[in-house]
Formats: C-alpha cells, sequence, structure tokens
C-alpha cells in the first residue's frame, strides 16, 4: 500500500473507531434445539456451542461415488434456508471455465486483455486467474474502494455495492501483474474471469451460471443476485452480533454473491464430486497452492486429497470438503461470520 493509501486508510480507521463509541446491539443466541437427523444434529449442537449463529446447518453425505446416502441437520434452520456462501462462488466461476474451454469459446491460455479491456492486467491468462497465479492482488487499491471497504466494517454495508463488471474492469486498469506465477488469492482476479467468461460467450456471468449450471443440475434455490438481493433477503450477523447488510454485488458477483441452500449446495456438490455436475474437471489441480496444496479451477486439494473451498461474507460463513478416500462430502452453512471450515473437517473426519 502506498503512502497516500496508508495515510486515506487511517484516516478512514479513525472515523470507524470514532464511530463506535455507539452501543452495540445484544448478540443473537445460537439455538440450542437441531431440527433433521437427530444424531447429526447433536453433534451440530456440541459443535456450535459457544458461538453466535441464528442459523447453521450441515449436510453430510456419504458412499458419494456409489449410492449417496444424505443426511442434514440445522439450528433455527432448514433444507430451503438461503445462505450467502460467498467464495465458495468461485467453484462456479471455475466450472463456466470448464464449461467454456469444453465449448471452444476461450483456452487455458486465452489472454484475459483478448475479451476485457483492463490495461497491464490483460497479459493474464484465464488458467491464471482462475489458480489464483496471475499477481493480481486480492483486491484493487482505488481509495475510494479501501475507504468504503474500511467504513463497512462498522456499518455493515456491502463494500462491493455498487460495483459492475464495467466498474471492476477499470480498477484492473490501477494494477499490475506483480509476483506472476505464484499463488496469491485474488477476489479482484476471480471476478475478471467471470465477466471475461459472459463476454466470450456474448453473454453476462448471472446468464451463463443460470443457464450453464443451475438449470441442469435443478437448483431452483440457488441464485445470483446480479445487485439487488431483494427485501426478503435472510441476512447474517458479525461476530459479535450486528445483523449486516446482503452481499449482493455484479461486479465482485463471480467472486462471492451467490446464495443458496444447504439442499441445492450438498446436490452441486455431489454432483461435482461425481463428475457429473457441468464443468465438473474444474476440480482437477493445476497448479501449486502452498503449503502442499494443490488448485484447479478455484478447487483447492490439500496433501491429503481433500477436495474442498470456503467462504465468508459480511454475515455469513461456509465450506464444502470431500474426502475421495473415505468417500464423504460435508457442507456447513452458517449465518455469521464465525467461521465453519473446523466444524466441516470434524464432520469429514468423524464415524457415523
Amino acid at each position: 500500500m502506498t503512502k497516500r493509501l496508508r495515510i486515506i486508510a487511517g484516516i478512514a480507521a479513525a472515523a470507524v473507531l470514532a464511530a463506535g463509541v455507539l452501543a452495540m446491539p445484544r448478540p443473537p443466541q445460537t439455538p440450542s434445539e437441531a431440527s433433521g437427523d437427530p444424531e447429526l444434529g447433536a453433534r451440530l449442537v456440541e459443535l456450535a456451542e459457544g458461538g453466535i449463529r441464528p442459523r447453521l446447518s450441515a449436510v453430510v453425505v456419504d458412499d458419494v461415488s456409489g449410492a449417496p446416502r444424505t443426511v442434514s441437520a440445522h439450528l433455527g434452520a432448514d433444507d430451503a434456508t438461503e445462505y450467502e456462501i460467498g467464495s465458495v462462488s468461485k467453484t462456479f466461476t471455475g466450472a463456466l471455465l470448464a464449461i467454456a474451454i469444453e465449448r471452444g469459446e476461450v483456452e487455458e491460455g486465452t489472454r484475459l486483455g483478448d475479451l476485457l479491456e483492463v490495461g497491464a492486467a490483460g497479459d493474464a491468462t484465464l488458467l491464471e486467474l482462475a489458480t489464483h497465479t496471475s499477481g493480481l492482488p486480492r483486491l484493487p487499491a482505488d481509495p475510494g474502494f479501501v475507504i468504503g471497504s474500511l467504513l463497512s466494517q462498522y456499518t455493515g454495508a456491502d463494500p462491493y455495492a455498487g460495483s459492475t463488471p464495467e466498474s471492476v474492469a477499470a480498477q484492473a486498469r490501477g494494477v499490475g501483474l506483480g509476483g506472476r506465477g505464484d499463488y496469491e488469492y485474488s477476489n479482484l482476479g476471480t471476478a475478471l474471469l467471470g465477466h471475461a467468461l459472459g463476454e466470450a460467450a456474448g453473454s453476462d456471468y448471472a446468464t451463463l451460471l443460470r443457464e450453464r449450471i443451475l438449470d441442469p443440475l435443478d437448483l431452483d434455490a440457488t441464485r445470483y443476485p446480479a445487485g439487488d438481493a431483494g427485501p426478503d433477503a435472510p441476512l447474517g450477523v458479525t461476530a459479535a452480533g450486528r445483523e449486516v447488510d446482503a452481499w449482493a454485488s455484479d461486479g465482485y458477483g463471480p467472486t462471492g454473491s451467490i446464495r443458496s441452500t444447504p439442499a441445492d449446495l450438498a446436490a452441486y456438490a455431489v454432483a461435482t464430486a461425481r463428475g457429473e455436475a457441468p464443468g465438473s474437471s474444474a476440480t482437477e489441480p493445476r497448479a501449486d497452492a502452498g503449503d502442499g496444496q494443490r488448485i484447479g479451477y478455484g478447487w483447492h486439494t490439500d496433501d491429503d486429497g481433500v477436495l474442498w473451498h470456503n467462504g465468508g461474507t459480511g454475515g455469513f460463513s461456509s465450506m464444502v470438503a470431500y474426502d475421495p478416500d473415505a468417500d464423504r462430502l460435508a457442507v456447513v452453512l452458517g449465518a455469521s461470520t464465525e467461521s465453519v471450515d473446523a466444524m466441516a473437517r470434524q464432520l469429514l473426519e468423524e464415524d457415523r
């Protein structure tokens, strides 16, 4: 971050702290009674103890590659409750890249600049964007964006609100490719990838997502807000219990704006793990991601073979993980910023 940006960020942070003198709301209580599968429900209550999660859901699927056996349990929710899935959205964008390659619309080596006007960032390839090795930063250093992100931590607003595919491309024109070839997680890169795929197909990201993945898999409860989650969209809370706005950005949508339900997300994950979902080849590792991990088009694979992606927004957390050795899959969704990663890992490993 430049000296000028540090000064701006410092001023914004001071404003946030000054505003913090207002009283904090009373944190919501985590429901203590579970619905759904009794055994999984009892375990979910144990795992959630001490946390602030007004809604929490878990789905566990055994014998994924054979005859899948699915159980689910919920606290303050059910199979049809809508959650923001955050960066799990990146796996859908990765699948769209795999589909576009299969259709001959693009190649792994297609340059971003061949599809979008993004200045020096245009040298990045679609493969590099999908594997976070393009050299693009996690987020742009645009002063307005930095200030808005800092303020959103207090106000509870969507830090990406109002962004469009055009504004994201404009932000990209202000950055370069530093450390190209090394893994550096980039929300900016995935957002650009999604909109570039829309451009390559002569369409847009929202249409591609619906026509190429959601409709073929009958994921009717999964949706892409494209800038407006609607007045009835369920809201989540921060770790302190403060309710926050929905994240529904279109500009950064391909990186984290998809909303889904436990039933839909589990169905998508199972179809992907079985190789039956459109673009499921996105799971195949293609680059190093550090600490013994490999990464495909968005999907991470640990050194023990577990395939996964997690996500977090201003008020939700999510985790999808599949262990091919155990042939078990776990999906955990929470309406709070408190991570559910450890819960999903435990449910993946425990005997049932």
